[in-house]
């Protein structure tokens, strides 16, 4: 038996946007964006993933992939 209790922090979204307004007349802004999912899991736990399958017990497997998004929006 091992203490499976943990806090996963899951989704993080970072962004700004730049106002244009002036300084070019075809385009109102530009915005900046990150996103970060499964971003760290706080736990003492030893296997790769504290969350237990379908039937309450742990059965290894593999460990949730952390997934960096960054992005560019231009508004016209």
């Amino acid at each position: 038996m091992e203490d499976g209790t943990f806090i996963r922090i899951q989704t993080v979204s970072l962004g700004y946007t730049i106002p244009l307004r002036k300084s070019l007349r075809f385009m109102d802004s530009i915005r900046l964006y990150t996103n970060v999912d499964n971003l760290f899991t706080f736990t003492k736990f030893k296997g790769y993933d504290p969350e237990v399958g379908a039937n309450g017990i742990y059965s290894g497997g593999y460990p949730r992939l952390r997934k960096w998004t960054f992005g560019i929006d231009f508004n016209f």
